[in-house]
């Protein structure tokens, strides 16, 4: 693509944005270069666009990673008419405009098959492999997995009327369970273990977890293990701006945020890069 069909992409994308959205903001940043007659934008760091005074949205790079998959995934959800055209992103507090469509489709092919790797999960007693497990109301929860990373466990439910919930470690707290790299593991009886250690803790009766819900139909547990030297406070709103709901059920895997192999020591759940993050899913038909 050349510098003139750069700018009329920019132009139109900007156009689509809503008045005075970020997404307007952060493009009209962007700065374009050539290289073998190939227009590229060149990265800018956040401060190019949060120090403007029409930026008037937080300014941390928490926050402004997750506004800028906020834009992205808008534009993928919202009929983008550019969307092999352009596609926005971040790294380590730039942000990153791909334009044109090799460009577009060498970042898509990076965090589509790339970094993010898959936690295997099963039902603990023998099932059918061709059929879709089918689980009680008041059946104790009983699921075996297996990550390819060493990290901390999440588990999380997606239930029939489509709402995500926490199973394990609770909302916005941390996990205590640590599995092995590549070591199947009951995770259902580690989740076990410790709740009933915190409930000894808080002079409470342990109760061991069920399937519960008013509705029958498709289920999804949602197992994410994170590969860092602590575990680190996960909440709902962090898996739906990682990863939203129609990727966290749907069977295709679509995965946002960009690896580089470096392993990171932080509490912060938005810096992780997806090399530190495994995730795996399992369905159930839930009979209510």
């Amino acid at each position: 693509m050349d510098v003139k069909g750069a700018q009329q992409v920019i132009r139109e994308a900007v156009n689509w944005l809503p008045k005075d959205s970020a997404g307007r903001i952060i493009l009209e940043s962007f700065e374009l270069d050539v290289y073998n007659d190939e227009a590229f934008a060149i990265p800018i760091p956040f401060n190019r666009f949060t120090e403007l005074k029409e930026w008037g949205l937080a300014k941390d790079n928490a926050a402004v990673t997750a506004r800028i998959r906020y834009i992205q995934e808008s534009m993928d959800t919202r009929e983008f008419p550019l969307r092999t055209s352009l596609y926005l992103t971040h790294d380590k507090g730039f942000c990153i405009l791909a334009l044109g469509n090799e460009q577009v489709e060498i970042i898509r092919r990076k965090k589509e098959d790339g970094g993010l790797q898959n936690v295997t999960l099963s039902f603990s007693e023998k099932r059918d492999s061709d059929k879709v497990a089918r689980l009680n109301k008041g059946e104790l929860f009983s699921v075996k997995a297996s990550s390819p990373i060493d990290g901390w466990l999440y588990l999380f439910v997606v239930d029939a009327n489509r709402i995500i919930s926490s199973v394990y470690s609770g909302e916005g707290r941390v996990s205590e369970v640590h599995l092995p790299q590549n070591t199947p593991v009951e995770i259902s009886t580690r989740v076990d273990e410790v709740r009933k250690l915190e409930a000894i803790r808080q002079d409470k009766p342990h109760i061991p977890l069920r399937y519960t819900g008013d509705k029958e139909g498709i289920e999804r547990i949602v197992a994410m293990v994170i590969k860092n030297e602590t575990p680190v406070p996960v909440s709902l709103a962090h898996m739906r701006s990682r990863f939203p709901l129609p990727v966290l059920f749907a069977h295709e895997q679509r995965y946002k945020g960009m690896g580089d192999g470096a392993i990171n020591s932080t509490n912060d759940f938005s810096s992780l890069s997806l090399d530190q993050i495994a995730i795996g899913t399992v369905d159930y038909y839930y009979d209510a």
